[in-house]
């Protein structure tokens, strides 16, 4: 009896140590999933760009206002009605801050010089200012070829 009642003990010593092995195994699986996922997060969110708004279109231009005056920047898309061909603009939102000095360098600028956007020190877009630009909204029109392309800018202008 002796002898049996070992083996039965050794055989519950060994079920409990499978099983907390197990538990162990799940847990450090569960952590692991957890861990990708949250990698796999971070790695989805885009890198922030360095935004800046430049007076001119020289790289050493004025600084007109920068992505901390950014609130938001969203892809559209507008339909040429003539062509019917669709072209991917990103609508970006200013502060206050930065509605204010759009409006103070568009007035400026009306009619006879640029605004360029620049985005991790290259120019992508730098068009000529017809008029005074008040309500803190401006689109950058960079010749995106896809939706995605576009997405994906305004995807690092926000951050």
């Amino acid at each position: 009896m002796n002898n049996v009642l070992r083996k039965i003990i050794a055989l519950l010593l060994a079920v409990c140590m499978v099983t907390l092995c197990a538990c162990h195994v799940d847990k450090n699986d569960e952590s692991s999933e957890r861990e990708s996922s949250s990698r796999t997060e971070e790695s989805s969110q885009a890198e922030k760009a360095e935004v800046v708004l430049r007076k001119g279109i020289a790289e050493d231009g004025a600084v007109v206002l920068t992505g901390e005056n950014i609130v938001s920047a969203e892809v559209n898309a507008i339909k040429d009605e003539t062509t019917g061909v669709i072209d991917y603009v990103i609508s970006v939102s200013f502060d206050d801050e930065g509605t204010a000095a759009f409006a103070e360098v568009t007035e400026r600028l009306a009619g006879e010089g640029q605004v360029s956007v620049w985005v991790d020190g290259e120019c992508i877009f730098a068009p000529t200012v017809t008029s005074k630009i008040v309500d803190g909204n401006c689109q950058i029109a960079g010749g995106f070829s896809s939706f995605d392309e576009a997405k994906e800018l305004a995807d690092r202008i926000n951050g």
